[in-house]
């Protein structure tokens, strides 16, 4: 394999992992009078641990049009 063709395949190989591809869940939840549907998404893995996202942190969701950024919330409790 040329240099070149390596180093495009560990560039690729490097973004599959910096991302994440989920789905988007449908959850039923009642309401006084109704059910209703609402969207939901899970994110869990032990690569949260790996890049800083630890068991009972907080996170901030930041939400702009097609995304959403999650930073950790670095207040105490």
């Amino acid at each position: 394999m040329s240099a070149n063709l390596l180093t495009k395949l560990s560039c690729n190989y490097m973004t599959m992992i910096n991302s994440r591809r989920l789905k988007i869940y449908t959850r039923y939840q009642t309401g006084t009078y109704k059910i209703t549907t609402v969207s939901e998404t899970r994110l869990k893995g032990k690569w949260l641990d790996k890049i800083g996202f630890k068991e009972g942190q907080m996170v901030n969701i930041e939400e702009k049009k097609n995304k959403l950024t999650i930073t950790l919330d670095k207040r105490k409790k």
